[in-house]
């Protein structure tokens, strides 16, 4: 990975829905959980990451905050952020998802609601001020699909934005997902 000095990641990817995952212990989603777990590590050590911000949907921003949270309680100097669209984020989802969400929430160093109710575009809104305040975005990403987490990589390159990017298109094929490094055009 490249020398950067990147104390600010913020996480991006699919939801669980993509991956169609059966369950917790599925090998495929303990392998994703050890590649986020291998990248905030490695841009932990390599590159200074220190703060964490997560948009909290459910997928990627939810496993990747469970992997910070972690490490904090390992002893390393992390921070998580959650920074969520709005009040209500998770109303429409299961009870499990609901208590996941408050108790992770709960755990962060930090948290702020961008919206006090939802409307067309919040979530949008969630993820450029991810990118905004980030040094580096970390992307669960096909490379292909629309939807926000496609919003966000290509807002994080317009913002020319390094990007730790893994390729999920492996692991949903049984293979281990890949990360690479993506760094802006030098001028």
């Amino acid at each position: 990975m490249a020398s950067l000095l990147a104390r600010t990641v913020a996480f991006t990817g699919h939801r669980p829905r993509y991956f169609s995952f059966s369950g917790g212990n599925d090998p495929h989603l303990l392998a994703l959980r050890r590649t986020l777990r291998e990248q905030i590590l490695r841009l932990h050590r390599e590159n200074g990451a220190i703060h964490f911000l997560t948009g909290m949907a459910l997928g990627v921003d939810t496993w990747a905050a469970q992997e910070v949270l972690a490490l904090k309680e390992q002893g390393f100097p992390l921070t998580l952020s959650c920074i969520l669209p709005c009040v209500g984020q998770e109303n429409r989802w299961n009870r499990e998802e609901k208590e996941q969400y408050r108790r992770l929430c709960g755990q962060a160093d930090s948290m702020e609601t961008l919206s006090p109710f939802y409307f067309s575009g919040c979530m949008q809104m969630r993820d450029r001020v991810l990118v905004d305040r980030c040094d580096l975005l970390l992307a669960v990403y096909d490379g292909e699909s629309s939807g926000g987490t496609g919003y966000t990589v290509h807002y994080a390159l317009k913002k020319e934005k390094p990007i730790v990017l893994i390729d999920c298109k492996a692991l949903k094929s049984g293979f281990p997902a890949q990360a690479r490094f993506i760094l802006p055009p030098m001028e």
